[in-house]
């Protein structure tokens, strides 16, 4: 008797197995990237001189390069743990997920440069906004069968109009307005380039011709991570910068974070969380497709925003954290709404109009 094939890219029906499965990993996906990016952001404003964020919340440990890299230490450490070989995959899906973990490096880069200027919740409302419209058009352009319509298109500016209507919130409650802008344009960079690693990523996940392993996947993505990031500090410690005179003191980083242990521990959560995120977000990218996981991970809008609220009211005055500050939550809670909404829409829509495309083919 033939084994039954496991469904991939297929979006799940509502109340059937694949559906709670999705629902599991989408929780641990929601919740990781949540803690990761307030990880991250705490440690970039934590003065050791202090104890705790930074008065002014400014960035007291400026490493974006650095923690672009913890994504794929965090994807490595499943590495040993995962029966793998480098004769255990073909070339051709080695070299796909170099092409996948290029973007994905650069867009890392480009993402924890714009939290030096960010809050959390701008940027993962940007970024969710900005992942389903660039995994979108990215989709339709290099794999050629993703359907565009009216529908499609009204949603996606939805997701556009409430990104514009949280960034237009920032910005003018902003205290330096300029390095506001700088910070959404370096966020909105990072979501094209991260669009088209998702669009790469679920090529390669759903290979037709062998059965990729989510673990390994990870794993290996995370080596070759590792490998490019390595490159890039090892220049960035040549070039001439502000850093210790360098662009990006990688010396001085490691021995800040072995200095002192609270630093070492939001550091050490931060790439913890980046593992778990990855094996989650990957399981859904292969299993559900692309689509269905930016709807689903549309919510960590709602969890990483809802963290920050948390750690400011469990550690109130420690610098870290976001206040709830009335009419400019109310603001973002209708910019974030309205992405939802349209991430929402846009999935229904895209299926929508798959299933009438491959009716017409049957």
């Amino acid at each position: 008797m033939n084994e039954e094939k496991p469904l991939l890219g297929i979006a799940p029906r509502l109340g059937d197995q694949r559906f709670y499965q999705m629902l599991g990993l989408a929780f641990i996906a929601i919740l990781t990237i949540g803690l990761r990016m307030n990880f991250a952001k705490m440690a970039s404003v934590y003065d050791p001189e202090l104890g705790h964020g930074s008065e002014e919340g400014g960035s007291r440990f400026s490493k974006p390069l650095f923690f672009a890299s913890t994504y794929f230490l965090g994807k490595i450490l499943i590495l040993p743990f995962c029966n793998w070989s480098p004769r255990s995959l073909p070339r051709h899906i080695y070299y796909k997920i170099f092409v996948m973990v290029s973007f994905g490096a650069v867009g890392g880069m480009l993402e924890y440069s714009s939290m030096m200027f960010l809050p959390v919740s701008i940027v993962v409302m940007v970024r969710a906004a900005g992942l389903v419209a660039f995994t979108a058009l990215g989709s339709a352009y290099i794999s050629q069968r993703s359907p565009m319509n009216p529908w499609i298109a009204l949603s996606l500016l939805l997701v556009i109009g409430g990104s514009v209507l949280a960034c237009f919130v920032h910005v003018h409650t902003s205290a330096v307005t300029s390095l506001a802008i700088v910070g959404i344009v370096l966020v909105v960079l990072s979501t094209m380039s991260d669009g088209l690693e998702q669009v790469v990523a679920e090529i390669a996940l759903q290979e037709r011709s062998m059965d990729v392993d989510v673990y390994v996947f990870t794993g290996v993505s995370g080596l070759m991570g590792c490998g490019i990031m390595f490159a890039v500090l090892f220049m960035a410690q040549l070039l001439p910068g502000s850093d210790g005179e360098v662009l990006e003191d990688s010396l001085g980083t490691i021995s800040a974070i072995f200095s002192d242990w609270i630093l070492g521990l939001l550091i050490l959560g931060t790439i913890l969380m980046s593992l778990f995120e990855m094996i989650a977000a990957t399981a859904i990218n292969k299993y559900f497709g692309a689509t269905t996981k930016e709807s689903v991970l549309s919510f960590r809008i709602v969890g990483a925003w809802g963290i920050s609220l948390l750690i400011f009211a469990i550690l109130p005055g420690s610098g870290f954290g976001e206040p709830f500050d009335g009419g400019v939550a109310v603001l973002k809670l209708v910019g974030g709404a309205l992405i939802i909404a349209g991430i929402l829409f846009y999935v229904h829509n895209r299926r929508s109009a798959e299933d009438e495309e491959l009716a017409k083919e049957t």
